[in-house]
């Protein structure tokens, strides 16, 4: 028996239901209806990679001439020159690379070949014969050329699949290959759960939804750094940490065809440019610090929600993690701003803290490392063992500003880092797009999760709080690795060892970050 599912609001312009007599070379047969629609609008797309590079470069060359290269004193000046230079960049990328229409006789594959295309017709003459009363030659005849049509069929789409995986040589090509395979379901947003058990109605409540979850409101946090002033400050710091060499390699740390912000400037379109715009991004960057001060259009972030994986549900609102998109200009600033800040100094005192996690030289293996050992020597003395582990809710979207600006301070980030850091995170807007919904919000708290300096700044965060146990409870081992904490205590005593782990997890709550609290709790005999 052949079903049709149809939903009630497309019921109306379905006709013409029929089970077809066409060969459809399996054991099953087509279906056929019509559905009145109507023709549906085009649909354009852009190849990135297909851009003519040498036009490209010849289309910005010629229009930069006529920029102006003066040094910039003005918050105006930076935004006058912000989107002037990218609205060259993006207009010559679209000459460069215009527009496509998808096709709409369907898609077409790598591995057909015009020999399948015969195998395919002859086969479907042939069982034009195997009518009733023919005889049984036709229909093996027929038999023979499907079953030849499908092995070919096979054979092709093999070889087409150890060709392609012949040429995976990268590891970012090998770990696209790896997420295709290793899971063929795709998790897509729908209905959410509120808190009161209800559920959203639309994508437009989902996004809601999701904005109002990972971006929290926090108007006193907005209000404590709202007056930052753009007073010029010491350009002799600004020359040591910006310089067209430094600028260059900053642009070629990123891949070339990573994600474009909202401004829609992707990395290539920055690597593949004339020498005469480097200066540019230089002297946008220089201003940018010596005033304090990020561009308008470098504060709206594209955000784009992926599902977490292995969640047994994706209806809740924690099963979804927000990344933030931003602008290659900007994140061009947040790389040379890191290199500045990123010290060894800095890194030593982190590291001094226990913390594991976005810093060369410590790894997952050697937080487990200082745990297991721990673990081990209490076995061999017979003592008793307490861990807790503690994961952070919301992390990068939740720190709040005063607790960024206060690991700054503490580590004698400079003043101007420290403005500038202030002014990128404290004046940003996010939006995001889906299924032609846009919704929208300004962001209160925490840092951008894909944001090259994000990663140092919530380590700043935990390391607060590493301290203060280190200091104040000495005898509770503590250590961090990302947005997890990891918590040790050992004794002869079960409910001391208890009463001092009890301690160290309120010290964790009160320092004001919002903990999903897992206890592991093991008598080690």
């Amino acid at each position: 028996m052949d079903v049709t599912l149809v939903s009630t609001d497309l019921l109306q312009v379905v006709s013409g239901w029929e089970v077809m007599d066409e060969e459809s070379m399996s054991d099953h047969k087509y279906i056929h209806f019509v559905l009145r629609v109507g023709r549906p609008d085009p649909i354009f797309y852009q190849d990135r990679r297909k851009t003519n590079w040498d036009e490209y470069l010849r289309e910005v060359s010629n229009e930069m001439c006529a920029v102006a290269t003066t040094s910039i004193s003005s918050t105006d000046e930076i935004e006058e020159r912000v989107t002037t230079v990218s609205k060259i960049l993006r207009e010559a990328q679209l000459k460069s690379c215009p527009l496509k229409k998808v096709r709409s006789n369907g898609r077409t594959v790598s591995w057909w070949t015009p020999g399948l295309t015969s195998l395919r017709s002859l086969a479907r003459r042939l069982y034009r014969y195997t009518r009733p009363g023919i005889t049984d030659q036709n229909w093996i005849a027929y038999c023979d050329a499907r079953n030849r049509f499908n092995r070919e069929l096979r054979k092709a789409k093999k070889q087409s699949w150890r060709k392609y995986c012949g040429t995976v040589e990268e590891f970012s090509a090998a770990s696209q290959l790896y997420h295709i395979l290793k899971d063929d379901s795709v998790n897509r947003l729908g209905p959410l759960e509120r808190g009161d058990g209800s559920y959203t109605t639309g994508i437009g409540e989902s996004l809601e939804l999701l904005l109002e979850k990972h971006f929290p409101r926090d108007p006193n946090s907005v209000m404590e750094f709202d007056q930052l002033e753009h007073e010029p400050s010491d350009t002799a710091e600004v020359e040591s940490m910006v310089s067209e060499t430094l600028v260059k390699r900053a642009i070629r740390s990123f891949g070339p065809f990573k994600a474009a912000g909202e401004d829609g400037i992707f990395p290539a379109m920055l690597q593949k440019g004339p020498t005469s715009l480097i200066p540019h991004i230089t002297e946008v960057i220089k201003a940018c610090l010596t005033l304090g001060y990020t561009p308008k259009e470098w504060r709206v972030m594209k955000v784009v929600f992926i599902p977490k994986p292995g969640k047994d549900s994706y209806e809740r609102v924690s099963s979804w993690r927000p990344i933030s998109l931003t602008s290659f200009w900007l994140k061009t600033m947040e790389r040379l701003v890191d290199w500045h800040i990123r010290t060894p100094s800095l890194i030593g005192s982190l590291k001094g803290a226990r913390e594991f996690a976005y810093m060369a030289g410590v790894s997952t293996e050697a937080a487990l490392h200082q745990i297991v050992a721990r673990m081990e020597r209490t076995l061999k003395s017979r003592e008793v063992g307490l861990a807790t582990v503690l994961d952070v809710e919301g992390a990068f979207s939740h720190a709040t500003f005063r607790s960024i600006y206060n690991g700054l301070c503490r580590h004698r980030v400079g003043n101007m880092s420290t403005r500038w850091i202030l002014s990128m995170l404290t004046r940003r807007s996010v939006s995001v797009h889906l299924n032609e919904v846009t919704r929208g919000r300004t962001v209160e708290r925490g840092c951008p999760q894909g944001g090259v300096l994000s990663p140092l700044l919530w380590n700043l965060v935990v390391d607060e709080i590493l301290v203060r146990l280190k200091i104040q409870l000495p005898h509770v081992y503590s250590q961090g690795f990302a947005d997890d904490l990891a918590l040790y205590n050992t004794g002869i005593d079960l409910a001391t060892v208890s009463g001092h782990m009890q301690e160290a997890i309120n010290m964790v709550e009160r320092s004001g970050v919002t903990v999903l609290t897992c206890l592991l709790i093991r008598r080690l005999l």
